[in-house]
């Protein structure tokens, strides 16, 4: 299990004889992601230190490890020539059995605040969305 404690607005998070393979902020800096190479990535809110939820990968992936979860904030402008937001996930998860890359996920953040699955496809297939 992952013990935590915010420290000077940092977590620090400890679990023995287990690597942290990825950490990410979200954009408002109110949450942080973290993976290990287990079957779910963790989400913990900054103000407290504490795990908020897991997110697991897509049902279709049942083997699947996840390694790195990428936080991606995009500006783009509209027709009508104003800036929009855009924030997403990238979650890369790996094959238990295999070993290698397996999969590709995008996720957006819902109205819950939570972070939900768009799209995954497996590495080496093309998705359009």
């Amino acid at each position: 299990q992952y013990q935590s404690k915010q420290m000077n607005h940092i977590l620090h998070v400890d679990q023995p004889g287990k690597d942290v393979t990825s950490v990410a902020f979200t954009p408002d800096s109110k949450q942080i992601i973290t993976c290990s190479m287990k079957a779910y990535a963790e989400v913990w809110n900054v103000s407290d230190g504490k795990e908020n939820y897991r997110i697991q990968p897509p049902s279709h992936v049942q083997e699947g490890k996840i390694r790195h979860f990428r936080v991606v904030r995009m500006m783009r402008m509209t027709l009508n020539g104003s800036l929009e937001e855009k924030v997403f996930g990238i979650m890369t998860i790996v094959d238990k059995k295999r070993g290698g890359l397996s999969h590709l996920a995008r996720l957006q953040m819902g109205n819950d605040g939570k972070w939900q699955h768009e799209v995954c496809v497996p590495v080496g297939k093309t998705a359009v969305s």
